[in-house]
């Protein structure tokens, strides 16, 4: 059985003619459930069942100060989780009686990745040919890569076992900090130049790394319906995700 929910809202608000408020908001869960039993006589019953979903929102503030200077503000909340869990049921059948309840065995895996994250952006336009953007973004990383649970219960006639197991259950936090500057202008009807650089910082368990992102292209029109382009640019990712493959 596999099963799917979607919900995505927006709102969008003008106080005046200077400054816009927006928020928008999405949440996605999907699952998938199998269940498998042993023969008319129930001596097993398993349940696999896989969850998997994203929960995103942002609030977002724009003001205009000037007729060349605007700005952009916002607050940012994002969270991707997995589980699966594997349950097993054991039953014997003693005599005429209703089968008995001998055996319990569930394993849990369950990863997830929260970021919360705030940016400020400026776009200055001292020219209708000359433009100039800034900004700076700051994210929160909350890792959770693996949390591994075992429960385990058995019972006969003489002896009752229960057992509660975490075997992985690692949280990291991650800092990352970044600040751009860009510069697009035209110097002639054909010609449009774009130069910026971005700086960012990443910080986790007391290891930090930093890049340097030069940016740089250029168009020119050779004719209406024909332009020529080149660019350069370096970028850098400092998280990946790695993931079981056996499913």
């Amino acid at each position: 059985m596999i099963h799917f929910l979607d919900v995505d809202t927006k709102v969008d608000h003008g106080y005046s003619e200077r400054d816009r408020f927006y928020m928008n908001f999405y949440t996605g869960d999907d699952s998938y459930k199998s269940t498998s039993k042993e023969s008319k006589d129930i001596k097993e019953a398993d349940v696999f069942r896989w969850r998997w979903g994203n929960l995103i929102g942002s609030a977002n503030w724009s003001y205009v100060f000037n007729r060349t200077l605007f700005s952009n503000f916002t607050i940012g909340y994002s969270r991707y989780r997995s589980r699966i869990t594997q349950t097993k049921n054991e039953f014997n059948f003693p005599g005429e009686g209703k089968p008995k309840h001998v055996r319990f065995q569930q394993n849990s895996y369950h990863s997830n990745v929260q970021d919360v994250s705030f940016r400020a952006d400026l776009d200055y336009r001292p020219h209708r040919k000359h433009r100039i953007r800034m900004g700076t973004d700051y994210r929160l990383h909350l890792f959770m890569p693996e949390s591994d649970h075992l429960k385990y219960w058995y019972k006969d006639s003489e002896i009752t076992q229960h057992k509660d197991t975490v075997y992985a259950n690692h949280r990291i936090q991650g800092h990352e900090l970044s600040v751009y500057v860009e510069d697009e202008m035209s110097p002639s009807n054909r010609l449009s130049i774009n130069i910026g650089m971005r700086h960012t910082l990443f910080q986790v368990k007391s290891k930090s790394y930093h890049s340097f992102q030069p940016r740089i292209s250029a168009r020119y029109l050779i004719m209406p319906e024909l332009s020529a382009k080149v660019s350069y640019s370096k970028m850098n990712q400092y998280i990946h995700q790695l993931s079981n493959s056996y499913i």
